[in-house]
């Protein structure tokens, strides 16, 4: 068996670092502008909602009465929060034990009664239940080559007959870009990743790009060389990271994507 590309155990330790104190939308980001990282979720959360809107029977306009939701490497619940004024019920689950802490607490503070968050391992996951919507919010860049297929044949066995699976990650067009030290992750292509999908029987039925994950991108560029006070005061606003992305989308690397399949 080959080695693997991926050490989980240092993966845990660097999200578990990640995740301490009290909720906020920061946690986990590379950019720790509380501002910029709320920014960023409103961009996404509005993104996932036109894919349900389009994609899912039951579109998030107001409470699915018997829909479910299932948030994988939901973090401090961020998502899961949101959701749950969507769908009747929202299970979150992340294998750092810290961050499923901070969920739990800030869904005390919440008063929200139809969020659970487990700590799991993807990779051996056993949940007795199906879900309409499974969101995957950047977790199969962490996870071995050895071990992909494994971890989509868990989804597609949690995934409901008539149900959607987001998966929201970073991609290369071509190339696939590995990183190991205190950061292992893969950053895959997007033509091997989809090969991959269409492997496990899965339908593509939306593919578009995470504008707020590729502001991040373009925020990180712009603090190589300006103080953070001026990136953040003036440059990290919506209407100027927009404008940057129209111009610079092409020239972008590793973009963020959103992929909407189903069985």
């Amino acid at each position: 068996m080959k080695q693997k590309l991926i050490d989980y155990n240092t993966v845990r330790k660097y999200w578990d670092s990640s995740f301490a104190g009290n909720f906020n939308y920061r946690e986990g980001y590379k950019i720790d502008d509380e501002n910029f990282a709320l920014l960023r979720f409103k961009i996404e959360v509005k993104a996932i909602k036109k894919i349900l809107k389009k994609n899912f029977k039951n579109t998030p306009s107001k409470t699915c009465s018997s829909s479910s939701f299932l948030d994988v490497g939901c973090g401090n619940g961020k998502f899961s929060f949101y959701f749950s004024n969507y769908f009747k019920e929202v299970v979150g689950i992340d294998f750092s034990k810290k961050s499923i802490d901070i969920a739990k607490k800030e869904a005390l503070r919440r008063k929200i009664k139809n969020t659970a968050f487990y700590c799991a391992d993807l990779k051996k996951l056993k949940l007795k239940q199906e879900f309409d919507i499974i969101f995957v919010g950047g977790v199969l860049m962490y996870i071995d080559d050895q071990d992909l297929l494994l971890v989509l044949t868990k989804l597609k066995k949690h995934l409901a007959a008539d149900g959607l699976l987001i998966l929201r990650e970073p991609f290369f067009k071509e190339k696939t870009l590995l990183k190991k030290g205190d950061y292992p992750v893969i950053y895959r292509s997007l033509k091997g990743f989809i090969k991959k999908l269409k492997k496990e029987k899965f339908k593509i039925i939306n593919l578009k790009l995470n504008e707020g994950y590729n502001y991040g991108i373009i925020t990180d560029f712009y603090l190589r060389f300006l103080p953070k006070r001026i990136v953040f005061g003036l440059l990290a606003k919506p209407k100027f990271l927009k404008l940057n992305h129209l111009i610079l989308k092409r020239f972008i690397q590793c973009k963020g994507y959103f992929i909407a399949v189903k069985k």
